[in-house]
């Protein structure tokens, strides 16, 4: 008989077998994992995106809003039609009444040698040229303009220490204001601590809230120009006293005996009301007299701007328990707009006659000829300093930035007076916020024939262009790709996203 023999196998896997399941498992898991960290991106990606356009809608919003453009009435088909701008133009503009007064327009232009985000302070990257512009311009909110009221602006600074009650905070009898936007100076949490050498921008310091561009503050300044005269303003101080020199701040004009705001009372942001009216700044024996000379007129208009000393602001206010005075509250107001690091200021107009690609003197002496400059291609002409201008790379821009787009140089100052490069008095640079300047003032003098004796509206800009660029708070939004290498074509991504808004100008005035 035969016997059958069973043989025992032990159930199991093999050590091949575990190997093989462990390396399965392990790339399912890495497939998850960047699927899982490219979603986290998206989603990232995505919200900074969203944040970075909502802050551009602010700001296009706000400058729509300030410088609106309308047919006035009449018909809207007559030679030349009637318009009205909430921008005060030149006096005689379209739409100013007899005796209206007009207004004035600065373009302030620097960079500032600054790290542009948190990666590069870590990676110790060398600095880069930021630019930090500025722009001051005259708003119209006279019932004549719109009778709705819905524009009419509430200064936002308090009377006194204790209440935002108060004959400051009433707008009713402000026509007029002196808008101003540029980078402004954070402070540190602790406000006495401040060091204008210390905290400014671009300044590597552990305690400088404006050491990173991707940091910087845009501010919004409406200094009211009040019908009536105010009280002296009693906010407390938030630096310490003297901090500024012996002539303080920027905006210094008085108005006969009226009280009016000035140093650091104005440049901490703890008043925005003024005594002076528009009338009083300009015209014949005004403040701003253009009868002196070009000269005369571009120092005084330069005290209305931050071209001296920064305006300061406080994301949030410096006591953090108790109760807030008005001084702690106000300098908030000026902060208009954070993560902004570029912001650039250009203007289009009728400088020269023809279209040369490059204005030359021979250009220039020739006259405006009525018509928007543009180049050999049809392209509007934006002009800003021969320091930044860089025609003749396309697609260039700014010197050694070729991904910027084509600028060109205005016409030098012996012809083109609203130029005035490094602003100075006596000879002596007297304004170190400012690179170069453009000033156009009320009463337009004629940059080319018979100075000071004819008045030409065509030197006023027809149109401003803004370009910014944006962050989101990280700083870690990179946007289009940018050359960094002319010979090998390399490209890599920019930090932030750039943006750009056009704004009208009501340029005409009399003849």
């Amino acid at each position: 008989m035969k016997h059958r023999t069973h043989t025992s196998r032990a159930l199991g896997i093999t050590l091949i077998e575990m190997m093989v399941s462990l390396a399965i498992t392990s790339f399912v898991l890495l497939v998850i994992n960047q699927l899982f960290n490219q979603v986290i991106t998206t989603v990232r990606r995505g919200t900074q995106g969203g944040e970075i356009l909502h802050r551009s809608r602010a700001m296009d919003e706000q400058l729509a809003i300030e410088t609106e453009l309308k047919l006035g009435p009449g018909d809207p088909t007559a030679d030349p039609a009637i318009w009205w701008g909430r921008m005060v133009g030149p006096l005689g503009r379209d739409g100013a009444s007899a005796g209206e007064p007009g207004g004035f327009l600065v373009i302030i232009q620097r960079q500032v040698a600054a790290r542009l985000t948190l990666k590069d302070q870590v990676e110790l990257a060398p600095t880069s040229q930021i630019r930090s512009d500025q722009l001051m311009f005259i708003y119209d909110q006279t019932p004549t303009f719109d009778d709705s009221g819905k524009h009419r602006l509430p200064p936002m600074a308090p009377a006194s220490d204790d209440t935002y009650a108060g004959e400051m905070w009433n707008s009713y009898n402000s026509d007029y204001i002196r808008m101003w936007y540029g980078h402004v100076v954070q402070l540190p949490e602790d406000p006495t601590t401040y060091d204008p050498a210390n905290h400014a921008l671009g300044v590597s310091n552990a305690t400088n809230p404006n050491a990173l561009a991707q940091d910087w503050v845009l501010g919004r300044h409406a200094l009211f120009l009040i019908n009536d005269d105010i009280d002296p303003v009693t906010l407390a101080p938030l630096v310490p006293l003297g901090i500024y020199g012996a002539a303080p701040g920027n905006i210094t004009f008085v108005n006969g005996g009226g009280a009016v705001p000035g140093g650091a009372t104005l440049a901490e942001g703890l008043t925005d009301a003024s005594s002076i009216t528009l009338n009083n700044l300009t015209g014949p024996g005004s403040f701003l007299d253009p009868s002196p000379s070009a000269l005369t007129y571009q120092n005084q208009v330069a005290t209305m701007v931050y071209a001296r000393d920064p305006l300061l602001t406080a994301a949030r206010p410096a006591n953090a328990t108790g109760d807030l005075t008005a001084s702690e509250i106000a300098p908030g107001h000026t902060y208009f707009m954070g993560g902004v690091s570029d912001f650039i200021v250009e203007f289009a107009g009728d400088l020269i006659t023809g279209q040369s690609f490059q204005p030359t003197a021979a250009a220039v002496t020739a006259g405006p000829d009525g018509e928007l400059d543009r180049d050999p291609n049809g392209r509007i002409k934006w002009y800003t300093s021969p320091f930044y201008a860089n025609p003749g790379i396309a697609p260039s821009g700014d010197p050694g930035n070729i991904n910027a787009p084509v600028t060109y140089p205005a016409p030098l100052p012996a012809d083109y007076k609203p130029h005035a490069p490094q602003i100075t008095v006596t000879g002596t640079p007297s304004f170190p916020r400012a690179n170069d300047a453009f000033v156009w003032q009320h009463e337009v003098e004629n940059p080319i024939a018979n100075p000071g004796l004819d008045a030409d509206f065509t030197q006023w800009p027809w149109m401003i262009r803004i370009r910014y660029r944006l962050h989101d708070r990280r700083g870690d939004f990179e946007g289009r790709q940018v050359t960094v290498n002319t010979i090998t074509g390399e490209t890599e991504p920019e930090p932030g996203e750039w943006f750009e808004t056009i704004i009208p100008v009501n340029h005409q005035g009399v003849k």
